[in-house]
Order: C-alpha cells, then structure tokens, then sequence
C-alpha cells in the first residue's frame, strides 16, 4: 500500500531528525538506542515500519537508522 510506504519514509525522516537533535548536546554522540529518542519527540509508534511491523535497524556508532522491508531499502 502506497500510503503506508509514504508514512514509512515519514518515520525513518522523523527518527533521523530526533537523531541529529540528540547529537546537538554535550556528548555530540549518537543516543545508544532508537528508545532513548523519547526525549526528542519521537513516539513508540514511529520506531517501526507501518507495512510490516518490524522494528527500525539502528547503527548507534554511526547514528543511521533504516528500514529492512521489502521494496524500502532506498528509504
């Protein structure tokens, strides 16, 4: 479903703008777990892919985050 995929890219924008305001504070370090965003605004329900439920991957050495769903690897 194509709105479903559109509110995917939606989410994946979100968590990685609450990435780059985490690392706006004093230890400039990507926060350990996409969980530890709460503090940025970013809710429980935006922290999966809305197609197929499956939990975001996260990289917290290198602060990317992406979606592992079929046909959303470009997201």
């Amino acid at each position: 479903n194509k709105a479903r995929a559109v509110e995917c890219q939606s989410n994946l924008r979100q968590i990685r703008l609450a990435i780059q305001m985490a690392m706006q504070g004093e230890e400039e370090q990507p926060p350990g777990s996409l969980g530890e965003l709460s503090t940025e605004g970013a809710t429980r329900e935006i922290l999966s892919c809305p197609v197929s439920g499956q939990p975001y991957s996260y990289d917290p050495s290198r602060g990317k985050v992406w979606c592992t769903t079929s046909g959303h690897e470009q997201f």
